[in-house]
């Protein structure tokens, strides 16, 4: 999957995250959880590979770039104005 298509994608579950009021949430738990992502990955991609669609590969492309998941957060964590 592209970049662009992958952003679009994290966009809109960014959105979605705020307009359910998980946003702040989900930013917390993706930044306390960054010492885990090395370790926690390879249990993480067996998991999302048994998930079918084109989600689990948008998902681990997030989970897998500190850089992607950094950006991730602050698209939770801004205000939609």
């Amino acid at each position: 999957m592209q970049e662009q298509g992958l952003e679009r994608r994290w966009k809109e579950w960014a959105r979605s995250l705020r307009r359910w009021g998980l946003g702040p949430w989900m930013a917390a738990l993706l930044e306390a959880a960054e010492p885990l992502w090395p370790l926690s990955l390879p249990l993480l991609r067996v998991g999302v590979e048994m998930w079918t669609g084109g989600e689990n590969e948008a998902l681990l492309a997030l989970l897998g770039n500190p850089q992607h998941r950094r950006r991730f957060v602050r698209w939770l964590t801004e205000d939609e104005t």
